[in-house]
């Protein structure tokens, strides 16, 4: 079996973590006052954990789906865990 276990879910949250990190640099662009800035950071903080969390269902995917093995998931999840 190929992937797609869950219809390849990680692809949708990285294209949303992408868009939100694109929304982020339109804040700056268009009004950079010290709100605006403050809140275009936390929606780059925000894309950078949704893109650890895309990591994850990526290889939870994969695993599911007989690619990779279970281990490869669970180390994944570990270090996703650890790093927050």
């Amino acid at each position: 079996m190929s992937g797609g276990s869950y219809n390849y879910a990680f692809e949708r949250i990285e294209r949303y973590a992408e868009d939100m990190r694109d929304l982020a640099m339109e804040i700056v662009n268009r009004s950079a006052t010290p709100n605006r800035v403050q809140l275009a950071a936390c929606l780059v903080s925000y894309s950078k954990m949704l893109l650890k969390i895309q990591e994850c269902l990526h290889d939870i995917e994969w695993a599911d789906s007989g690619d990779t093995s279970d281990e490869s998931a669970e180390q994944s999840i570990v270090r996703f865990l650890e790093s927050i």
